[in-house]
């Protein structure tokens, strides 16, 4: 069943692909693209992990993606415009001076100091011995118990992100549409300093969130530049793989730090969580559920922290994080994403 799924997948692929003109970056192309990587990885471990894909699993998936690409067409039966852009139309970026940005990472790097610290406290609260050998992991265990660093020093995440949002946009968009130069990768910084606030906040979600933004920046700048030639899909998908390998690496790495990648081969981790949520969502659907007490605890959470900062008598409600048990010596503690 799950060759079957995979294949119907890929036909989708190659239907959205020539229905929506070529355009690699159109959402219905890289939904499906995101699922035959994650089947890919599946099948790879088909026999390791035991996998039986159930026919109510493969056929909400490709109902699923059929309706998404449904959904998705009605934007191109909308009446519009298309502009073609040249070069007397690009916006002119004024660069951050070396110095500017230069004072900007020091002061992230002392909130990022000051942030190591909070996390070193919280790694105690978690049980930490001592040292920073396991700091990361007996973090990330207080924070299972809803223990967290100051929100002062949360927002300085927040600070950070933001920063190296911006410098990533200036960067791309003057190499792309000016003449590259090397002195212009000082723009490249702040990001250095924010994933080390990634590194430190014990989960690699971020790091996600950052290779996206950074690839669909990159390419929509890239492609604006040719006004969306087909031509250029063979560079975009060339450098959008070796991307990708580059991430598996460091979010495989982050996982060192972290005390996630202890007992598993780098391989193991990335097949992990690359693939393995497609046999998660088929035991889901193909197991008892747990009754909530409350409505939409595992996606409305934030909601209820909120409601429960008003007075109301609201336990604490996990995310639903992705998890398993990693042994620290005589314990165990709970790694997640």
């Amino acid at each position: 069943m799950i060759y079957l799924l995979f294949i119907g997948i890929l036909i989708l692929f190659f239907v959205s692909f020539f229905l929506f003109q070529k355009n690699i970056l159109n959402p219905s192309v890289i939904l499906c693209s995101v699922f035959l990587v994650s089947l890919f990885f599946t099948i790879l471990n088909i026999k390791n992990w035991g996998i039986t894909l159930h026919l109510n699993t493969t056929v909400i998936i490709l109902e699923t993606i059929i309706v998404f690409i449904l959904g998705n067409s009605l934007v191109y039966l909308l009446p519009k415009q298309y502009k073609v852009f040249t070069e007397e139309e690009n916006i002119e970026i004024e660069i951050p001076s070396f110095k500017i940005i230069l004072i900007i990472d020091i002061i992230l790097l002392v909130l990022l100091y000051k942030y190591f610290q909070e996390v070193y406290k919280l790694s105690l609260i978690g049980g930490n011995p001592g040292g920073y050998k396991l700091m990361l992991a007996y973090a990330r265990n207080a924070k299972l118990n809803f223990y967290n660093v100051n929100r002062i020093f949360t927002y300085s995440i927040y600070l950070t992100k933001s920063i190296s949002y911006v410098c990533f946009f200036i960067f791309s968009y003057i190499n792309i549409f000016k003449k590259f130069n090397f002195k212009n990768i000082f723009l490249l910084s702040p990001i250095i300093i924010y994933c080390g606030f990634i590194i430190l906040s014990t989960g690699r979600t971020d790091f996600i969130y950052l290779f996206v933004y950074m690839l669909v920046t990159f390419f929509i700048l890239y492609q604006q530049k040719y006004n969306f030639d087909s031509r250029i899909i063979k560079k975009i998908i060339i450098y959008g793989v070796l991307t990708l390998i580059i991430f598996f690496v460091i979010f495989s790495l982050a996982g060192l730090f972290t005390g996630k990648t202890q007992s598993k081969s780098i391989y193991d981790m990335i097949s992990l969580y690359a693939g393995s949520s497609i046999p998660a969502l088929d035991v889901y659907l193909n197991s008892p559920k747990f009754s909530n007490n409350y409505f939409g605890e595992n996606t409305l959470f934030l909601v209820y922290n909120i409601l429960r900062k008003f007075g109301y008598d609201i336990p604490n409600l996990y995310a639903p994080y992705e998890s398993d048990m990693i042994p620290i010596k005589d314990t165990y503690i709970l790694s997640t994403n």
